[in-house]
């Protein structure tokens, strides 16, 4: 189960006073959690690695584009002699 909150306006001290409360229907009981640092997972910070990903695949595309244009130059020079 993954859920969207934002808790970044929540500080430190307050975060003992908030529970996730998680009502499904079919279910008589809800399921009620703790916030907790340690069980939140978080995809912030993780822009970085998205950054070298984009640029790895940009350098790899290029070196493509490059590779295709000189194997077309040689084999058009070849062919016109």
């Amino acid at each position: 189960m993954s859920v969207g909150l934002n808790v970044s306006s929540v500080t430190g001290e307050d975060w003992r006073r908030y529970d996730c409360v998680f009502q499904f229907s079919g279910l008589k009981d809800s399921i009620t959690n703790r916030l907790d640092r340690a069980l939140i997972r978080t995809n912030q910070g993780s822009s970085f690695e998205l950054y070298i990903g984009i640029a790895i695949g940009a350098v790899l595309m290029l070196l493509a584009v490059l590779v295709c244009a000189v194997f077309g130059t040689k084999r058009k020079n070849s062919s016109g002699l």
